[in-house]
């Protein structure tokens, strides 16, 4: 009975585990649930403690309260802020920097073209010399340096020596990048691939040595010009001022390839290029080919339409979508025709007069059909070229440039203005290919010598590992470096035409002159103080690229981007509209039509950005302002946040700078920057255009001095010399007139500029600066209790700082302590204010809770895992100034402490019950805690290798759950500047032409290899026949090796070893291509938050609290560890490529973007016929160097 009793006993027990292990529903009693009342009264009190901390440590009320008698901004005056105006005023300020820019480069463009003509008979000395920027001499000191004496330039085509290139010293100059320069002449750069002894290009070197008058006088005009140069069509570019030019990593610069050139040198042209792919294009014939077409490439600008097509029996696109181009000219690369097809010439272009220009490239040495080829470019106005070897199709393509340029030369009058679009100051676009692959050949030899050196560290899944991070990161998997080491610029240039009578029916373009204008000076002049916090301006090109914005990001990984210059304002601009990806809407298209156009208009838009390196997302409302800057293809946008973007803080008239010198006496500006203070080192608040000063600080308090000196006048923006002499029509470019030479003149008598200041943000950081002079004093000194003790006793180190409108932040730490030189100071880590992460999302966070602070901890990635046991929390709070509607955004006041200081209170706090009653606890192990911020990343977790993460890594279910319940919205990001690797091919299945004595080293190769390994092979033999001999215990160990499970050890290990060898040793070559990514990011929804966040656990169903800390943007979440995780994918922020259905230029080509052609384009004259010109062979090289010695043997076998 007692039996039976047991075995019913037994099976209950038995069915109740089992049932719960089916379902999580029978665990939960009284004893071992978290109650929601618990969770709420954490929250509550976490954040009700930290917010009475920040109130105390930032000192806020001191800033905001109206009763405080030091009260920052009482006295601030609120103002509208006008978008129309703003963006009409900054457009002026902007017209206004580029007309000096222009009426310099019109100096240097009248003086080219006087000199040339004057100086055209001219004999060019024996003894000349010349500034050679390839071998000018660095800094040195001259106690330690020892000169050395350039050698003289043997040239053995002519049997003379030419005279040793002039040297000269240089010295680092702020304004050009503190690059070594000397400011008293030019140089000249000559390209690798052409002699600078050439008789065309010594004499232009010799007359253009005049130019330096011209380029001395502008920069005395003004200041901020930058790099000026003439580019001669012979090749050379002489620059000012004079500078060591650097080959890093090799010197293939070509100043004839260079937008700056190319564009002005010639209208925007149509050009399809058609490439013979026929049987006899192979070897030579074909590298020579995709050199030509390589080069001709490098010859178009953004304004230029191309096409490449190969033939033989039937035409093929190179793109397989770019079929259905019209032309302007057809260049055509191939090694002969058939014939001349006179017949469709004559039906489909002599018959409208031409208008297409046919460029021929005869390809080979020994060609046939020279003739046909020939005639089908000069009956077509275009030019001929023979080439048969690598070396010159640079130079002989670039002819075309010249042919294009004759219609420009023959008018004379007008020198069109042209503007590029944005670039970097490196020597050649394809030098980023070659620092790509420079890159990973060296990442190639360190695997190598890495498992050389250690294979069982290399093959260990530790390191392995480790290397899969870093291939993650090289893909793009992770963040984007910086592009300081480039800078980014426009330019302006204007062509020089040769004005010789005898050179009429050649109509030679003499070359291109222009300065560079980098993209710093502009953004100065968007004066972004006046804009404000979240907004922001940038600048469209007539092609709708854009030219600034503060989202472009040009550099990957310190390399330039493929595509960096040509990233679309619809691609930049991501608008909140929920549709896929290059899925445009129409309203944003015509918005775009308006912009490109230069018309003037507004428009309100709901847009989404992200922030931290593309980590965070944010949503809002902005106001589109645009306008046309007059006399160029671009455009000036300005976006102003709705609300408080409406409004700006702006000091009282009563507080000018003079007044308060004038009315408190010993009393200078200066004193209220003292101890720990910094400035936006990015906007121009005074610049000093002859003194260099070490910081922007130390800039800031020279002018403070000088601005409380009596007749102190505030500098007026500069104007070119001519309008001093209020010339009208200086616009016109006439050489020889009056006008010319009134301009020249002007620019020799015009008082040098020593100084700008930009009045009115001068004004607001001064008052800034005394109003919140009161920061300085100890915190523990403005205590009226004893809190200050306690506070710093619980939290260690802290940093507690005030960041203004104005650009000024100050800080202090506490306790104080010296300067730590491997930590920088918070305010030159975080300087620039506005503009700083934190800064933003406070300002952000005020709408959704007024009350809160925003906080962030350094988010941890592969490359720059986070050190928890030294990171800080950042704290941030936004403090507005004003009433009502009528409020702007005048300071963030906020603090840093110790990340575990914070683990502990969150600890302290979770591990506690109400009323001191037994309960259970985050201390549980039933239970898991953390604190996560509004845009899902961890603060605070039970384990802190988990700080700095997703939390949808680690809990993707709960994410999931969150989203659903809308606490978190998802927010679709596309990034359309990414970069994608594809795997090279390392093999290339064509054939290869082998010549002879190729085919002999192969042979000889072969030959010595065989022999080696069988020496190597007899010797090992011998060697296990020898072992023989031996009772060896390791050999018999060996015998039944085929059995052994090590697979090491198998019956081919060489064929094993060398899968893991290609497996882990080698890498996968790769290039990078421009690729569209997409993210999905994560915004907390604050919107009847409370509503969905107060609802109770049940069971395993929602296995979960959350709870809104008050007073900040956290989250506490509580989690039932004892609960199975629902199966779920892993929410990764990481991007992916979007995958289109055909490639991304195909699906930009069928949908393409309007874009604006240059208002001038001159492509025909009438007088171009009477040209006779058109065409070259290939040049004979004649080889001297052996003449001597046959010479000798002559002599000697004749006598």
């Amino acid at each position: 009975m007692f039996h039976r009793i047991g075995r019913f006993v037994l099976l209950i027990l038995l069915i109740s585990l089992d049932s719960k292990d089916c379902s999580a529903s029978a665990q939960y009693d009284t004893g071992n649930k978290i109650s929601l009342n618990s969770v709420q009264a954490w929250a509550v009190k976490l954040g009700t403690e930290l917010y009475h901390f920040g109130e105390f440590i930032t000192r806020k009320k001191e800033v905001q309260d109206f009763h405080s008698p030091s009260q920052s901004f009482k006295s601030a005056q609120i103002e509208s802020r006008d978008g129309e105006k703003l963006v009409q005023s900054m457009a002026d300020d902007i017209r206004a920097m580029m007309e000096l820019k222009i009426s310099a480069v019109k100096r240097i463009v009248e003086a080219a073209e006087n000199m040339a003509f004057d100086k055209q008979n001219e004999v060019v000395p024996e003894d000349f010399q010349f500034y050679n920027s390839k071998e000018m001499e660095e800094p040195y000191d001259e106690l330690t340096m020892i000169t050395t004496t350039p050698e003289p330039d043997f040239n053995l085509e002519n049997w003379i020596v030419r005279p040793p290139s002039k040297s000269a010293h240089m010295q680092q100059n702020p304004h050009f990048s503190n690059i070594p320069v000397n400011i008293n002449f030019s140089s000249v750069h000559v390209p690798t691939n052409v002699y600078a002894w050439a008789p065309e290009v010594i004499k232009g070197i010799h007359w253009s040595e005049g130019l330096d008058t011209h380029f001395i006088n502008n920069y005395q005009s003004d200041p901020t010009l930058s790099w000026q140069y003439f580019g001669s069509s012979s090749g050379f570019m002489r620059h000012y001022p004079a500078m060591k030019w650097r080959a890093d990593p090799v010197d293939i610069y070509d100043c004839r390839t260079r937008a700056w050139y190319i564009e002005a040198a010639a209208s925007p042209k149509d050009v399809v290029v058609l490439v013979d792919r026929s049987g006899s294009m192979t070897g030579q014939r074909r590298d020579i080919a995709k050199h030509v077409v390589t080069n001709i490439l490098d010859t178009l600008g953004n304004n230029d339409f191309v096409n490449v097509m190969t033939f033989a029996d039937t035409v093929e696109e190179i793109v397989e979508c770019f079929d259905d181009s019209l032309v302007q000219a057809i260049m055509l690369v191939t090694d002969g025709v058939p014939y001349n097809y006179k017949e469709i010439f004559e039906e489909f272009n002599w018959k409208y007069n031409t208008p297409v220009r046919v460029f021929t490239y005869l390809i080979g040495r020994e060609v046939a059909d020279v003739r046909e080829v020939k005639w089908m470019a000069c009956a077509n106005r275009g030019f001929y070229v023979h080439l048969s070897t690598l070396a010159e199709v640079r130079e002989r393509v670039l002819e075309h440039v010249n042919v294009l340029a004759r219609p420009l030369v023959l008018q004379r009058e007008k020198h069109p203005v042209v503007w590029t679009p944005v670039y970097a100051n490196i020597t050649d676009p394809k030098v980023a290919d070659y620092l790509w692959e420079q890159r990973e050949r060296a990442e190639q030899k360190e695997r190598f010598l890495s498992q050389k050196r250690d294979k069982v560290l290399f093959n260990s899944e530790k390191e392995q590992d480790r290397r899969w991070r870093i291939t993650q990161m090289k893909q793009g998997q992770y963040s984007e470096l910086g592009n300081s080491q480039y800078q980014l610029m426009t330019s302006v240039s204007m062509p020089v035409y040769d004005l010789r009578h005898n050179e009429m029916r050649i109509a030679k373009l003499l070359g291109v002159a222009g300065t560079d204008v980098p993209l710093s000076e502009i953004q100065a002049l968007m004066t972004p103080y006046k804009i404000g916090v979240n907004g922001y301006a940038f600048i469209v090109t007539n092609n709708g690229y854009v030219l600034i914005h503060p989202d472009l990001r040009p550099v990957f990984q310190q390399i330039l981007k493929p595509s960096y210059n040509s990233v679309d304002m619809l691609e930049i601009e991501l608008f909140d509209d929920d549709r896929g990806p290059r899925n445009f809407s129409r309203e944003l298209t015509a918005l775009r039509k308006e912009v490109i156009d230069q018309k003037t208009g507004n428009k309100a838009m709901n847009v989404k950005y992200h922030l931290d390196d593309m980590k965070r997302v944010s949503r809002a409302r902005r106001h589109m302002y645009w306008t046309g800057i007059s006399d160029s293809p671009f455009t000036l946008v300005v976006t102003i946040p709705e609300g408080y973007g409406r409004h700006r803080v702006t000091p009282p008239p009563t507080d000018d700078i003079h007044r308060l010198s004038l009315t408190s006496k010993n009393v200078s500006a200066r004193q209220y920057l003292s101890d720990k203070w910094s400035v936006h080192p990015d906007w121009l608040y005074c610049r000093h255009y002859e003194r260099t000063f070490s910081t922007p600080e130390e800039e800031l308090l020279y002018f403070l001095e000088r601005v409380a000196k009596p007749g102190w006048r505030w500098p007026a923006k500069p104007r070119p010399p001519e309008h001093h002499k209020n010339k009208p029509g200086h616009e016109k470019h006439t050489n020889g007139t009056p006008d010319a030479k009134e301009r020249n003149k002007a620019s020799n008598t015009t008082p040098r500029v020593e100084y700008y200041c930009d009045h009115g943000l001068m004004q607001a950081l001064v008052y800034d600066a005394r109003n919140t002079a009161w920061f300085n004093k100890s915190i523990s000194d403005s205590a009226s209790d004893e809190k200050a003790a306690e506070f710093i006793q619980r939290f260690g180190y802290i940093v507690a700082f005030l960041a203004t409108h104005s650009g000024l932040t100050r800080w202090q730490t506490h306790p104080p302590r010296e300067h730590e030189p491997d930590k920088p100071e918070f305010g030159k880590q975080f300087p620039r204010a506005i503009d700083e992460v934190w800064y933003r999302r406070a300002v952000e966070q005020h709408y959704a809770e007024p009350l809160s602070y925003v906080y962030s901890v350094p988010l941890s990635t592969p490359r720059a895992p986070l050190n928890v046991s030294a990171a800080l929390v950042t704290a941030a709070h936004a403090v507005l100034h004003g009433e009502g509607h009528r409020k702007a955004p005048a300071a963030v006041v906020g603090f840093q402490f110790k990340h575990e200081r914070l683990s502990e209170w969150f600890e302290n706090i979770t591990s506690s019950c109400e009323h001191n009653k037994e309960c259970v606890t985050c201390l549980s192990d039933n239970w898991d805690c953390y604190l996560v911020d509004s845009n899902g990343w961890i603060i605070v977790s039970e384990d802190p290798s988990q700080t700095g993460q997703f939390f949808g890594k680690f809990r993707p279910d709960i994410m999931l759950r969150l989203v659903e319940d809308e606490v978190y919205r998802t927010v679709h990001i596309v990034d359309y500047q990414a970069v994608c690797f594809r795997e090279k091919n390392t093999t290339n299945p064509a054939s290869i032409l082998i010549t002879p004595l190729e085919n002999l080293r192969l042979i000889l190769a072969w030959f010595i290899t065989t022999t080696i390994w069988t020496y190597n092979s007899i010797s090992s033999t011998l060697a296990q026949a020898s072992s023989y001999s031996f009772d060896d215990v390791a050999y018999q160990n060996y015998e039944n090796d085929e059995d052994t499970d090590d697979p090491y050890m198998s019956r081919q290990p060489s064929r094993i070893m060398e899968r893991d060898f290609e497996k882990l040793v080698l890498i996968n070559r790769t290039r990078p291509t421009p690729c569209d990514r997409e993210m999905f990011l994560y915004q907390l929804e604050y919107k009847n938050i409370d509503e969905k966040l107060n609802r109770p656990v049940k069971d395993c169903e929602r296995p979960f609290y959350a709870q809104l800390v008050n007073y900040t943007n956290m989250l506490l979440i509580v989690v039932d560890a004892m609960c199975p995780k629902v199966e779920a994918s892993i929410l990764s922020i990481e991007p992916s490529e979007v995958q289109y259905n055909e490639s991304l230029p195909c699906l930009k080509h069928k949908h393409p973007l309007y874009r604006r052609q240059p208002t001038s384009c001159i492509r025909n004259h009438t007088e171009e016929s009477n040209i006779d010109m058109c065409g070259r062979g290939s040049l004979p090289q004649k080889n001297l160097f052996w003449l001597p010695l046959v010479a000798l043997m002559l002599y000697s076998y004749l006598t």
